[in-house]
């Protein structure tokens, strides 16, 4: 099969992406999962759509490729190119664009199909053997060999359309007619919201996909982008060659305007998880399968399981670690029914199954389960772990009860001396509580625990700062 720049299924260089973005450390002959002529058609996708994020790296077993991008320093996540390179048959990219051209108001001449008088009286729905018809005597002639179409696949395409929301359908009698939907939404109104959620919702492609439609009602407007409605150079911004003046380009080198740059004067992101957006399709899945209650059949890896496994589960809710950002699937097994959470970028690939008749009920286990869950985690489900802190509390030091009381989460706050307050907990994974531990050092009188992996833990910390502290050129 020849190369294509195109992807047919996003899965395919997902791995790829994720791999060069996070690790960067394997050679050509490392990636033992497919051929070698595969890395080297995903590498060379990866960098015909992010080329200038795409590094090389000399090592003794070989080069390695790699993305180097800090998310601190985007404001706009370059990773959502790959969903905007899908590949289409002849015949369903042809079907596409018929079908947006007959139903767009753009002035063809059908009325030697409908029997309108004139341009005016061009009706804006039609039926489906109407769309067929003219299809096949406005279209289709023009072509020497022409593609044909039934009304099993027509029908078929519209009513994805109409569930995508770019169709709408309308019953008069037995007969029913298609028309675009209208929109009326003016994006320009919602720019900077559009931005925001782009780099922040769990599915920002949507938001990407929008950035894109309002670059390309500008550019329509504003054909070179940087000159007004007659063609002359916008003051401050370029000059007379076009040149930009005020020193910002994008990544294409682009003149990036003060009104349309919002993005970058007002927005900054202290955690800027863009790595996310390889877990959208997944993402995509996993709502659906909530907002629908049904079953989600899912094949996932992990580091600690040989190969992949398939199983079948109930969703629940999405998590994000504050930590490191990784989405989370909190959800129930549906053969044992034991909530328990997976890594969303483990999962490979899902399908939505049949809706579960006892998800409410279920629902209300996944609750309580999540009502002890400190961080992510419930790998100890039905078995709580009882921990408990006590903090030293100065007589002005009000600020540290107020931060208790703040991130307790699932636990309570009590006083019990007058330099001293408890913060105690049934937790499913105290083992998750130890970056917020940490913050407690020098301030920590007694800490109590069931997991001994916890307590000794904190006793290996303990010792290695005060070893740090012990040395006298730690501070020099």
């Amino acid at each position: 099969m020849a190369y294509s720049e195109l992807i047919k299924n996003f899965d395919n260089i997902r791995g790829y992406m994720r791999d060069f973005f996070l690790y960067g450390f394997k050679t050509r002959e490392e990636y033992d999962r497919k051929s070698a002529r595969s890395y080297d058609n995903e590498r060379r996708r990866i960098q015909s759509y992010l080329g200038h994020l795409i590094s090389f790296r000399q090592t003794p077993s070989g080069k390695n490729a790699f993305i180097s991008l800090e998310g601190r320093s985007v404001t706009h996540n370059p990773l959502y190119q790959a969903f905007k390179a899908k590949s289409f048959t002849n015949k369903d990219i042809t079907l596409h664009f018929l079908l947006l051209d007959i139903l767009s108001d753009a002035g063809v001449d059908f009325r030697k199909v409908s029997g309108a008088d004139s341009y005016g009286d061009v009706p804006q729905a039609y039926s489906l053997k109407e769309i067929l018809r003219i299809m096949d005597t406005e279209y289709l002639t023009a072509f020497q060999n022409p593609i044909s179409f039934d009304e099993s696949t027509l029908r078929k395409k519209l009513k994805e359309y109409e569930e995508l929301g770019i169709v709408v359908s309308e019953k008069s009698g037995r007969t029913v007619t298609y028309r675009l939907s209208e929109n009326e939404i003016c994006l320009e109104e919602y720019k900077e919201a559009i931005r925001f959620f782009t780099e922040e919702s769990p599915l920002g492609v949507i938001g990407s996909y929008l950035e894109d439609r309002m670059q390309a009602d500008a550019e329509k407007a504003y054909p070179t982008g940087r000159n007004d409605e007659n063609g002359k150079c916008l003051p401050g911004r370029n000059d007379e060659n076009g040149k930009c003046l005020s020193g910002r380009n994008d990544e294409n080198g682009k003149c990036l305007s003060d009104k349309n740059d919002c993005a970058g004067k007002y927005l900054t992101f202290k955690n800027h998880y863009i790595m996310n957006a390889y877990d959208a399709e997944i993402t995509e899945l996993i709502l659906q399968g909530i907002h629908e209650k049904r079953l989600l059949e899912i094949t996932s890896f992990s580091r600690g399981d040989a190969g992949v496994k398939q199983q079948t589960v109930i969703p629940y809710k999405l998590y994000v670690s504050t930590q490191g950002g990784r989405n989370y699937l909190f959800c129930m097994d549906a053969d044992n029914l034991r909530p328990y959470s997976l890594r969303v970028d483990y999962i490979q690939k899902g399908k939505a199954g049949e809706a579960c008749a006892d998800y409410d009920r279920l629902l209300k286990v996944c609750e309580r389960a999540g009502e002890h869950m400190w961080g992510v985690s419930c790998a100890k489900y039905r078995r709580y772990e009882h921990i408990e802190m006590d903090i030293y509390v100065g007589t002005d030091e009000a600020f540290i009860v107020r931060r208790l009381e703040r991130e307790k989460r699932c636990g309570t706050v009590s006083k019990v001396d007058e330099e001293t307050y408890r913060f105690s907990a049934d937790v499913l994974d105290a083992y998750e509580m130890m970056p917020w531990i940490r913050t407690f050092f020098g301030r920590i009188k007694a800490i109590r625990c069931d997991n001994e992996d916890v307590k000794n833990q904190i006793k290996i910390d303990m010792v290695k700062m005060l070893k740090q502290y012990e040395d006298e050129n730690a501070f020099s």
